[in-house]
């Protein structure tokens, strides 16, 4: 003979460490706690760069890291990718580029970067799914480069006093900048 027992849930609740549980109660009134063995893979949001896209430059990546059981972060996995444009074109994973740093190149002008992240937690389901930014231009000039040739040379300082945009640095030039720098530009 069998027999049916009646089972009521009488709460859902988290415990203090994170974990979801329910509370049963039997025929006799016995409350019984059943705790959720699910546990979530942390996530990883607000994925961006930061920094000065000219080849040389260091940019930095950026994200948040979530974990629904309050897992700290492990040793999340980090990688840096390359394509010819923003839709992510022949997109390619830059080779030693594992950390959340990276010094562009001077191959990687003109093109586009983006920086991935796979959260990964301490304990428990360990990894998640890898989340990545935007893709983000890299200039075509190298910082400092004034002229656009690609190369940073003496030129890139004359043309970048020539103010009046003349083509050559002369007297008129000379007048901008005093102004500019007494602080009586008109």
């Amino acid at each position: 003979m069998e027999t049916e027992l009646d089972l009521r849930i009488v709460a859902l609740a988290v415990s203090t460490t994170g974990k979801p549980y329910i509370v049963v109660t039997s025929q006799s009134g016995a409350a019984v706690k059943y705790y959720s063995t699910v546990d979530s893979a942390p996530t990883a949001g607000n994925v961006d760069i930061t920094g000065k896209f000219y080849a040389g430059q260091t940019l930095s990546g950026t994200y948040t890291y979530a974990d629904a059981e309050g897992a700290a972060q492990g040793a999340s996995l980090f990688k840096w990718e390359v394509a010819d444009n923003a839709n992510g074109t022949n997109a390619t994973a830059i080779a030693g580029a594992t950390s959340d740093s990276y010094v562009l190149e001077a191959t990687q002008k003109g093109k586009y970067i983006r920086f991935e992240v796979t959260p990964v937690a301490a304990t428990g389901t360990t990894t998640g799914v890898p989340a990545a930014s935007e893709w983000k231009a890299v200039s075509s000039l190298s910082r400092g480069d004034a002229t656009g040739d690609g190369l940073v040379t003496p030129a890139d300082q004359l043309y970048a006093l020539d103010m009046d945009n003349s083509g050559t640095v002369d007297a008129q030039d000379a007048q901008i900048i005093l102004s500019l720098y007494v602080g009586n530009a008109g």
